[in-house]
């Protein structure tokens, strides 16, 4: 079966999805320099994204010379 030329032009409900999907993902990864993104899963589609930061603290000592 065919699609018509208009069907075809229309931008279809997955494309705008996967562009939002695409937004978020550019979003969650934007600026991160230690941290993971993990992506939810169900049925095949995503259905979240989780995003976690992690700071680096370097040139600290404890009182006796050891890290945190």
């Amino acid at each position: 079966m065919e699609k018509s030329k208009a069907e075809l032009a229309a931008p279809s409900k997955n494309s705008k999805n996967s562009a939002e999907l695409q937004k978020m993902i550019l979003e969650a990864i934007g600026g991160l320099k230690y941290g993971q993104v993990v992506f939810v899963v169900k049925n095949g589609k995503v259905v979240q994204v989780e995003r976690t930061d992690k700071s680096r603290v370097t040139g600290l000592e404890g009182i006796f010379g050891d890290g945190i």
